[in-house]
């Protein structure tokens, strides 16, 4: 009989991290903290810009004779590397990819055919306005992206590397997928994990039986996700409001990444949850909204 210790559960954070940018300070700083992220995982980073013909153009006074859509894309690409050039000091090994189309559309049709790992995404783009938390763009890509988003705040200093990761559990199906994501990350980038289970006292009281109970629920969901995992997370129970409290965790804990899952129970597919929605338009923190898992 081998005396050598068990795999790891679950599979490897093979696949790139995808960035989308747009020239804008957000999303260099959302192409930041993908670099350091991608580096810290052992993974490719993949960078998204895209493009499309100015709305002027059907006008009769318009140019009538735009450039071909294949120059464009050898502009677009040529202003891209400058961009990441300037931005990380070289291109980073990062694949560039020039796409065509609306923003929203044009990455997200690419995240289907590509499936990346994750989708970073800044705060806000070149044309949010300043009293928006949350740009158009990112929140669509939020909704409807077919793989993990990360939204990445104004204000992010990345660090070399991830340290420390909190992820929020409720019970749901949801939150045991956000769990994986975040051990999947956690045992590629050498990260400390903590798996914070929040819920939401009523006005009365709870009994000390019931709360014994939803620990004990919270216990066994966190040993079903990480059996034979080569991280070993912290499990913390709170009483709160969701939103407060893994803020509060992650604070408290000087976390690089929060996670949660994109719904919590009952909630509709492709939409994002009332607590995935707030902190997503409200975090001052890199926040993962999990659909899927790595190897989906």
């Amino acid at each position: 009989m081998s005396d050598a210790p068990p795999p790891p559960a679950g599979p490897p954070l093979r696949r790139p991290v995808a960035v989308a940018v747009d020239g804008s300070e957000g999303s260099r700083i959302a192409l930041r903290w993908a670099a350091a992220t991608a580096t810290a995982t052992g993974t490719k980073l993949r960078v998204l810009r895209s493009w499309e013909y100015p709305s002027s153009l059907p006008l009769p006074f318009a140019d009538l004779n735009p450039k071909a859509p294949e120059t464009i894309d050898d502009e677009i690409l040529e202003e891209l590397r400058g961009f990441v050039d300037e931005t990380l000091g070289d291109t980073h090994g990062a694949e560039l990819s020039v796409l065509r189309g609306p923003a929203a559309a044009a990455i997200l049709g690419a995240v289907d055919e590509r499936r990346p790992s994750m989708l970073v995404v800044g705060s806000r783009g070149l044309g949010g306005f300043r009293g928006l938390l949350l740009g158009s763009v990112s929140r669509r890509c939020l909704e409807y992206a077919s793989c993990t988003v990360v939204v990445v705040p104004e204000g992010t200093t990345p660090a070399a590397g991830l340290h420390h990761l909190v992820v929020g559990l409720d019970g749901s199906d949801a939150s045991g997928l956000a769990l994986r994501w975040a051990r999947d990350v956690a045992v590629a980038s050498g990260a400390a994990l903590t798996a914070l289970h929040v819920f939401s006292p009523p006005f009365a009281e709870i009994p000390p039986q019931v709360v014994a109970e939803l620990r004990q629920e919270a216990d066994q969901q966190v040993q079903r996700a990480m059996d034979r995992a080569a991280v070993a997370p912290d499990l913390v129970t709170v009483e709160g409001d969701p939103r407060d409290a893994l803020m509060g965790s992650a604070r408290e804990r000087q976390a690089d990444l929060v996670v949660v899952g994109a719904t919590g129970g009952g909630s509709v597919k492709h939409l994002l949850g009332a607590v995935s929605a707030h902190l997503a338009a409200h975090t001052p923190l890199p926040l993962a909204v999990v659909r899927t898992d790595l190897d989906d």
